[in-house]
């Protein structure tokens, strides 16, 4: 939305059903649906949305003006939280933090017991994640 004109730029769904589907099946369908998402995005001077709390288990970056998908990465479990930046005051360059808090907590879960279903189900052990990307100079 631009905020100035209020004018809507686009609108698209966010995140696919890859990660689930019926019964407790993931599905695998790389189709963007639109699924729930559970903290807000990140935007940065440079014109890119971040979103990273799809139930899909993947980071995605937009273009802020057309809606395009810049860039996705999958995360290795559901993350949870807004994405943060942060600029090294050494070098620079901005980086694009995400934290995936607990990876064997994935969706969708089964009702009865609290517990995924798939034997897929990522347990390292290791708890969470704290994970950062470069940006390019002009993101």
């Amino acid at each position: 939305m631009d905020l100035n004109t209020k004018e809507l730029l686009w609108s698209r769904p966010v995140g696919s059903m890859k990660e689930s589907g019926p019964f407790g099946w993931r599905t695998g369908l790389p189709f963007d649906v639109g699924v729930a998402v559970r903290a807000g995005t990140l935007t940065t001077r440079g014109g890119l949305t971040f979103i990273s709390s799809t139930m899909d288990s993947t980071v995605r970056a937009y273009d802020v003006r057309s809606g395009e998908i810049k860039w996705s990465q999958e995360l290795p479990g559901n993350g949870q939280a807004t994405p943060m930046s942060y600029q090294s005051d050494k070098t620079g360059k901005q980086y694009v933090i995400v934290t995936v808090p607990n990876p064997s907590w994935r969706y969708p879960r089964d009702p009865n017991s609290g517990t995924y279903t798939d034997s897929q189900s990522v347990q390292d052990g290791k708890g969470g994640y704290v994970i950062a990307y470069a940006l390019d100079n002009e993101s």
